[in-house]
């Protein structure tokens, strides 16, 4: 979800090949792009939130120009932000994406939808609950009011367990010992010290994710 420029649809069609690989892009001039990069795989010009309708798309303007990697259906502003642009698309939740188009098996989902999170994961519950895949989220204080833990509760309630990776030790750590005040400060922003990507995994498997992790990088 939120497939921008490709790098992850990259890496999932090298992984599971190009027909297993499901890119979710609702900005048309990135979707028309990632459909060149790629096209042997699929490629969707849609939005994914937690029921079917119509949303507005904010690409927020910095420095004169638009950041394409930020735009968002949420209102937050960013930092220098001076203006936005605005465009209504079609969403739909993954639920409704996978019977639609059929999808026998789902094994991991990448989500990046700048503070869209919760939304795009109510709308996957019966996804979650079915297949059981990876999560990859990225998800960050700054885009939220509410405390991002409350995310961190959703998926534990469907028994997911979080982990993320630390720079400061090089290891996979429980998602408990997370603190956006610690590791989400605004001065590490876009540095290798801001941790912004969080992995789930269902409880019943996590314990040898975690083993095998730290094994590797001893």
């Amino acid at each position: 979800m939120g497939a921008n420029r490709g790098e992850y649809t990259y890496i999932f069609e090298k992984t599971v090949g190009a027909v297993n690989t499901y890119a979710i892009e609702p900005l048309p001039r990135l979707c028309s792009q990632l459909r060149r990069l790629f096209p042997e795989a699929h490629i969707l010009n849609l939005g994914l939130s937690e029921s079917a309708s119509k949303l507005t798309l904010k690409t927020p303007i910095i420095h004169g120009s638009p950041m394409w990697t930020r735009s968002t259906f949420e209102h937050f502003v960013e930092d220098d932000e001076s203006g936005a642009l605005l465009e209504e698309v079609r969403v739909t939740t993954l639920d409704l994406l996978c019977d639609e188009l059929r999808i026998g098996d789902v094994a991991c989902i990448k989500i990046d939808v700048e503070g869209h999170e919760k939304s795009a994961l109510l709308g996957a519950a019966k996804t979650l609950e079915t297949y059981r895949p990876l999560l990859l989220v990225e998800i960050e204080q700054r885009h939220h009011l509410e405390p991002i833990g409350n995310i961190f509760s959703l998926l534990e309630q469907s028994k997911y367990e979080g982990f993320f990776f630390d720079p400061s030790t090089t290891s996979l750590r429980p998602i408990s010992d997370f603190s956006a005040e610690t590791h989400q400060q605004r001065e590490a922003l876009g540095g290798p010290r801001y941790v912004n990507n969080f992995f789930f995994i269902d409880s019943a498997d996590a314990l040898s994710l975690t083993e095998f992790a730290n094994r590797l990088m001893k």
